[in-house]
């Protein structure tokens, strides 16, 4: 008979604090949008700030973890960066192409079709290993029946096409970015470093896309700082570094379904903030694509490794 403390109640534990650190991470994406807005500048400068002050805080934290242990532990053969900097790449231009189709569609569809990612790893990852549970596929079906639901009636403008367009090459990247960070982290990449080594990635490309388009990438007032800073607070590591976590313990494709609950979070959000509406069809997509990920996790918790 095992004890409190035994073997079963450990991976009850482990699933718990995953379920947890999800949700943490839901929220926390989940005000990526309002925040871009509400900032007053470029989706450059907001996609900039966000990956080069999260970076830096990281560097920073990494820095002084080092010291205080006296050591110079993680992994220091060149090559291992190969991966996480290519994943960065693909980060600084999906935040590029998204915020991009925030100033063009609503808040609503633009992450609606953003969060199509989850589906693009689940046949990366199915095509490259070849096990995928029923459960899964079950859930991630549903949740792209949700986006096709919540973004069929406001496809009948320029705007409203070139605004998706956007965010589905968003979609894309993003698909690239957790993929590789799955690589990276399987293979054992401190999250530190891997999470150092694709911001400051990010940041370089979107500084060389400034310098080559000649756009500033300096906010324009103070109110503008407050928002990028808050971008790289909230969402940056709140959001996307749990989820950098999160990929070391769960596949690509269960981590990014957390992201098929930003478009309820981020409407409600706008709603309240920004005086958005949105169509009863589009909310209606949305609550299905909730429940496609709950069907997602559910059926992935075996995967799932103790804390």
């Amino acid at each position: 008979m095992g004890g409190v403390g035994g073997p079963a109640s450990a991976g009850k534990r482990a699933s718990l604090a995953d379920v947890a650190l999800m949700i943490i991470a839901w929220v926390s994406i989940s005000s990526a949008s309002v925040l871009v807005i509400l900032s007053g500048t470029t989706a450059l400068v907001c996609a900039f700030w966000r990956v080069f002050v999260s970076s830096v805080l990281i560097l920073s934290y990494k820095i002084f973890e080092g010291v205080a242990k006296r050591s110079g532990s993680g992994t220091t053969n060149p090559s291992t960066y190969l991966w996480p900097a290519v994943a960065g790449v693909l980060l600084g231009l999906h935040f590029l192409t998204w915020m991009e189709s925030l100033f063009l569609i609503p808040v609503a569809l633009s992450t609606t079709v953003v969060v199509m990612y989850p589906l693009i790893n689940a046949l990366l990852e199915g095509i490259a290993h070849k096990n995928i549970r029923s459960a899964e596929i079950l859930g991630l079906a549903t949740a792209f029946a949700g986006v096709v639901i919540a973004t069929r009636p406001q496809l009948g403008s320029e705007a409203g096409v070139q605004g998706v367009s956007l965010a589905f090459v968003g979609s894309l990247c993003a698909a690239g970015y957790f993929y590789l960070g799955r690589v990276s982290r399987k293979a054992g990449m401190p999250l530190t470093n891997y999470t150092i080594a694709a911001y400051t990635s990010a940041s370089i490309t979107l500084l060389a896309y400034a310098l080559i388009t000649k756009s500033s990438i300096l906010p324009a007032t103070t109110t503008s700082w407050t928002y990028v800073f808050l971008l790289a607070m909230i969402p940056m590591l709140g959001g996307h570094t749990l989820m950098n976590y999160l990929l070391k313990r769960m596949k690509s494709y269960v981590v990014t379904s957390i992201a098929l609950g930003e478009p309820p979070g981020a409407t409600l959000l706008a709603t309240l903030i920004l005086g958005q509406r949105v169509q009863a069809e589009t909310l209606e997509g949305m609550a299905l694509a909730l429940v496609g990920i709950a069907v997602t996790v559910y059926g992935s918790m075996k995967d799932s490794k103790p804390i």
